[in-house]
C-alpha cells in the first residue's frame, strides 16, 4: 500500500492500529461490498489519505479482517 506500513501494534498485542491520518479503512462483505459490523469478518478495502501521485480509492485487499474499538485507547484497530 505504502512506506513502512498502513498499521501497527502497540505494547497490549491485541490487534493492529490504523494510521487513521493516511488511510480510509471500510470492512465489507465481499459478496455484496455492503459493510460489515464492528466485530465481524469481511474484506479490508483501502483508500489513501495523504498519497499524491498515485492514490488508491476503495483498493480492495482480498484481505478477510475485522475492526473493533480499541481497548487501549480510542483508535480503531484491524484485527488479521
Amino acid at each position: 500500500m505504502n512506506g513502512p506500513g498502513v498499521a501497527f501494534e502497540c505494547e497490549h498485542k491485541h490487534g493492529m492500529h490504523l494510521w487513521e491520518d493516511h488511510f480510509l479503512i471500510e470492512i465489507i462483505d465481499p459478496q455484496t461490498a455492503e459493510p460489515v459490523a464492528d466485530g465481524q469478518p469481511g474484506e479490508t478495502v483501502m483508500t489513501t489519505l495523504t498519497r499524491e501521485a498515485m492514490p488508491l480509492l476503495r483498493y480492495r485487499t482480498r484481505d478477510i479482517t475485522s475492526s473493533f474499538p480499541s481497548p487501549a485507547d480510542a483508535d480503531a484497530r484491524i484485527a488479521g
